[in-house]
C-alpha cells in the first residue's frame, strides 16, 4: 500500500505513553498514514502482548533489543517507512487529526519541510518546578491559521552565531514534517538522517544545508509531549552535567571524535552544539564552520552549570572575557525568569504561551487543540 505519511516514532522503555499515541493515530481511522513504531527496549513482552489484544492494520512494528544509540534508532525508523512525507515524533508526543491536511496543503503547495507553532502537553507525570504548577496542561495560544515562508539558511546562520542551544527557528523532522526526498537526500550525503548525537539538532541543519526555504504554520499539528521520564536512561542527566562514557544512547564514534573545543561532558548546552557541529562537517560545509561563535557556546555553558566554570574557560580564547559575559548572561538569566515567574502568576502563561488545565493524556489534548477550529484553511500571514 502507498502511503502519504509515515509518523516514526523510535521508542525506548516508555510503553504507557506510547500505547496512548497509537489509540490516538488509531483513533483518526486515515488511510494515508502508517504508523512506524522502531522500539530499542530490552523486553519488549509487553509490547508484544499489546500487540495481541489492539489490532491495528497501518502499524509496522520493528524491535532491536541490543542498546543502540539514539540516532542510529531514529534513522532505522525512516528507514522502515514508505510515506511520501515523515513525521518523526517521541513516544510521549503527539499529532492532530489536521496532520493529514496539512501534508496534502504541502504537497499542493512544494512545501519540502513544514514546522507548526509549538503546541505542549505537560503530562501529569511531568515534574513542576515550585514556581511553575504545569503539570497535566495543554500550553498553546490561539492560533491564527497562517503560514510564512522562512529562509533557512538565515536561521541556520543565526543558530551558529548564537550558540547553538535552540531549535525555535530552525527546520524539523522531529516534531515537524519532510519530504522524504529530502531526507534521502541528507542520507546520501551522510550515511544516516542523523548524523549527530543528538537527532533533533543533527537533523535540523542538515534540512537547512538542503532545502533553501521550509514552511511555518500557526496551526495545531504536532503536539509536544513533557513527561517525567526520558526513555533511553537520558533522565539521569536532564539539564544537568554528567560523563559522555555514562550515556548508552551515544554513539562511541560521536564520543570519540567530539570536538575539542566544546567541553567533553553531557549536557544540553553540549550536546547541540557538537551535534551541529558534526551534520556541518558530514556536509563539509566549511563556510558554515567559520562562523560558529564558540565564546557564546561556552557563555551558555557556564550560565547552565556554572559550577564547571573552570571546564569552559580553559577553552576559551579569552577567559577574563568569557568570565565576565557569563556573569552578565547569568544576571539577564535571572531577570528573565523573575519576569516569567510573575507572568505566569498574573497572566497564566508558561513560555509566552496560555496554560489550559486539567489534561491527563494526549487524547484530552488533541481534542482540545482541534476545537480550536473549524477547518484547515490556511492564509499567508
Amino acid at each position: 500500500m502507498s502511503y502519504l505519511l509515515s509518523i516514526v516514532v523510535p521508542t525506548k522503555d516508555r510503553y504507557p505513553y506510547l500505547f496512548q499515541l497509537i489509540e490516538l493515530i488509531k483513533s483518526f481511522n486515515f488511510e494515508d498514514i502508517e504508523l512506524i513504531i522502531q522500539d530499542n527496549t530490552a523486553d519488549n513482552s509487553l509490547f508484544l502482548e499489546y500487540l495481541k489484544n489492539h489490532q491495528y492494520e497501518h502499524l509496522k512494528y520493528f524491535h532491536i533489543p541490543e542498546q543502540i544509540s539514539i540516532s542510529d534508532n531514529s534513522t532505522k525508523a525512516i528507514l522502515n517507512s514508505t510515506g511520501e512525507y515523515v513525521c518523526f515524533i517521541g513516544d510521549d508526543d503527539g499529532v492532530t487529526r489536521y496532520i493529514v491536511d496539512a501534508v496534502k496543503w504541502m504537497k499542493g503547495n512544494n512545501i519540502t519541510t513544514l514546522k507548526s507553532v509549538a503546541a505542549i502537553l505537560k503530562w501529569p507525570s511531568y515534574i513542576s518546578t515550585s514556581y511553575y504548577k504545569v503539570s497535566g496542561t495543554a500550553i498553546f495560544n490561539d492560533f491564527s491559521m497562517t503560514y510564512k515562508i522562512v529562509d533557512a539558511k538565515d536561521c541556520l546562520k543565526t543558530l551558529l552565531k548564537t550558540g547553538i542551544s535552540t531549535l525555535d527557528y530552525m527546520p524539523k523532522t522531529y516534531n515537524g514534517i519532510t519530504k522524504r526526498t529530502t531526507l534521502e537526500g541528507i542520507y546520501k550525503k551522510c550515511g544516516t538522517y542523523f548524523p549527530g548525537p543528538s537527532p533533533d539538532m543533527a537533523n535540523a541543519v542538515c534540512l537547512a544545508l538542503e532545502d533553501d526555504f521550509y514552511a511555518f504554520v500557526d496551526a495545531p499539528i504536532i503536539i509536544g509531549g513533557h513527561s517525567g521520564h526520558l526513555g533511553g536512561n537520558a533522565s539521569r542527566y536532564k539539564r544537568q552535567c554528567g560523563p559522555l562514557e555514562e550515556q548508552p544512547f551515544i554513539s562511541k564514534d560521536y564520543i570519540d571524535n567530539w570536538n575539542p573545543k566544546i567541553p567533553k561532558v553531557w549536557s544540553p548546552t553540549t550536546i547541540w552544539p557538537a551535534s551541529a557541529i558534526t551534520a556541518l562537517q558530514a556536509y563539509n560545509a566549511s563556510e558554515y564552520l567559520d562562523i560558529i561563535d564558540y565564546e557564546r557556546i561556552l557563555d551558555k555553558f557556564i550560565v547552565a552549570n556554572p559550577d564547571k566554570t573552570d571546564m569552559a574557560l580553559v577553552l576559551s580564547n579569552n577567559p577574563a572575557k568569557l568570565l565576565k559575559s557569563s556573569r552578565t548572561s547569568q544576571l539577564k538569566r535571572f531577570l528573565r525568569g523573575c519576569w516569567n515567574v510573575l507572568i505566569y502568576f498574573i497572566l497564566n502563561k508558561y513560555d509566552g504561551k496560555k496554560v489550559h488545565r486539567g489534561i491527563s493524556n494526549i487524547q484530552e489534548a488533541e481534542k482540545l487543540l482541534t476545537d480550536q477550529i473549524h477547518n484547515f484553511d490556511l492564509k499567508q500571514a
